[in-house]
């Protein structure tokens, strides 16, 4: 980071497995896969010292308060994200209400995975994403919304997810001054808007 310190991000620090099997063990469990991980970054650490120079004279300054699970429950919305979003690229994309751009590669995990796959362009999420199937007046802007379990492997990053609650936020605020729903918003305007304060959203690639 800019003054100098290093954030590692120990990815996997604990299989998702392991984390179901602590949750299973009752109320205590969490407290537990977190002392598990606590461990295990510290374990970590010591590796790093040891086998990179640039760490030694660092010293382990913080440890994330939480877990950050990588995978949780999702909403099925009016447009489910898929693989196939994300291969097509915008160039192919036909979404007429596309209100942020992801290029993140298809980064899936577990025992099943075929690593990490970079997609050959960026690609397009649509608002009715943030909709919740046969909801009118209530969105999801986060991790939680509507995505397959591939699209979700790319679409997952901080960066995307404030993309997301920066429309939302816009959507909102457009509903509340035309008095409407979300079937009957501008995605026109709320698309400019979006550009005008700063959103990548005018991408020129073939």
């Amino acid at each position: 980071v800019p003054n100098g310190d290093r954030i590692v991000n120990m990815l996997p620090t604990m299989e998702g497995d392991a984390l179901l099997g602590y949750f299973r063990k009752g109320a205590d469990g969490y407290a537990e896969a977190y002392r598990d991980c606590t461990r295990r970054v510290h374990g970590h650490w010591q590796y790093l010292r040891r086998e990179f120079p640039e760490f030694r004279a660092c010293r382990l300054q913080w440890i994330a308060p939480a877990l950050g699970i990588r995978e949780s429950k999702r909403v099925v919305g009016e447009y489910v994200l898929r693989e196939k979003d994300l291969i097509d690229g915008l160039s192919h994309q036909r979404h007429p209400d596309i209100i942020a751009i992801a290029d993140h590669a298809l980064d899936t995990h577990g025992r099943h995975s075929k690593g990490c796959g970079e997609l050959p362009h960026p690609y397009g999420i649509p608002f009715r994403c943030l909709v919740p199937l046969g909801w009118k007046n209530l969105l999801v802007a986060c991790r939680g919304a509507s995505f397959s379990h591939l699209a979700a492997s790319s679409c997952r990053l901080s960066r995307t997810m404030m993309a997301l609650g920066h429309a939302a936020g816009l959507a909102i605020d457009q509903a509340i001054e035309e008095q409407t729903t979300w079937p009957e918003l501008d995605f026109s305007r709320i698309r400019t808007n979006l550009i005008h304060e700063g959103a990548p959203l005018d991408w020129k690639g073939t």
